[in-house]
């Protein structure tokens, strides 16, 4: 039990020098082998990244998710369901109508098309194409079903809550960034950031298309 003890002291040191670590590094400084450091964060408790095809290790206590339990360190994406393709199902059933694959792409700051076309492929996701692009739904029946429903009444309104796709995913980046912004903040900062001209309305108007009003942080405006 003490030397647990220390092993695990030893790792939160080096945790706190840098938040994410590759395993064999991490077995480098402390001189064990690959297996034994293995074993250490199985009993300490870890994530492990769902980019760079998961080679980056943090300890659990360390992430501060966001409300799509998501965590960006140095362009190194954690998630709090671990996998991308796990990620990428939590993610689209919990939304309203889908996302096209840019949005993903914004959203978990990684190209996730090949793994989409794959996870189409084998039934884990469906697909419908809308304003021109492919917009990926859940699987689920249930849920499928609703966002079918949804997606497809927008479908005759320009793409994504009345603004452009481009302007769609720059408002979901500003959000995802910060969760506690208003309608109204998201769009002054489009505007002072890149003279992006987007309502207020229009952006509450995207969310409400993909169920974002029902965060855990609720907008403002």
């Amino acid at each position: 039990m003490a030397l647990l003890q220390k092993n695990a002291d030893l790792l939160g040191q080096l945790f706190f020098d840098k938040k994410c670590w590759q395993i064999d590094e991490l077995a480098g400084k402390l001189d064990y082998a690959v297996i034994s450091v293995r074993r250490l964060l199985l009993q300490v408790g870890y994530y492990r990244s769902y980019t760079h095809n998961g080679r980056w290790y943090t300890l659990k206590d360390i992430p501060v998710f966001n409300d799509f339990g998501l965590w960006q360190h140095d362009e190194i994406g954690f998630s709090k369901c671990g996998t991308l393709t796990n990620t990428i199902l939590h993610v689209i059933d919990s939304s309203r109508s889908g996302y096209p694959a840019g949005v993903l792409r914004n959203m978990l700051a990684t190209d996730c098309r090949a793994v989409l076309t794959q996870m189409y492929q084998k039934g884990r996701l469906d697909r419908i194409k809308s304003n021109a692009q492919f917009v990926y739904l859940s699987a689920d029946k249930h849920i499928n079903n609703r966002q079918r429903i949804t997606c497809t009444a927008s479908g005759d309104k320009v793409p994504l809550g009345s603004i452009s796709s481009e302007v769609a995913v720059r408002v979901l980046v500003e959000f995802i960034n910060d969760p506690s912004l208003s309608s109204i903040e998201i769009s002054a900062n489009l505007k002072n950031k890149m003279n992006i001209r987007v309502e207020p309305k229009q952006i509450k108007a995207l969310f409400e298309q993909h169920g974002l009003k029902k965060m855990p942080l609720n907008l403002k405006s």
